[in-house]
């Protein structure tokens, strides 16, 4: 699976609850959990409130041993703990 094509997943898929995204970010298969971390970046990019922004940061430091490649750290420490931290 190509990251344009779990990119373009994203946007179709980006309001699942919290809960649907975990089997996704503590998958064994590398794609899989990109695809749940994209998704929570998407989730926290969108969101308007504190208290939700709250929840994908702490949903995200509670997975934090499934980043566990470049691209993972990549795409979730800067977009959602390094905006929650900052903000």
């Amino acid at each position: 699976m190509t990251v344009p094509h779990i990119r373009a997943l994203v946007k179709q898929h980006w309001e699942i609850p919290l809960k649907e995204a975990q089997p996704l970010v503590t998958s064994k298969i590398h794609e899989e959990r990109l695809l749940g971390f994209l998704i929570l970046v998407k989730k926290y990019q969108k969101t308007e409130t504190e208290k939700e922004k709250k929840q994908i940061f702490d949903f995200t430091v509670k997975h934090k041993k499934f980043i566990n490649n470049w691209d993972l750290v990549d795409v979730t420490v800067e977009h959602i703990i390094g905006a929650y931290l900052f903000n």
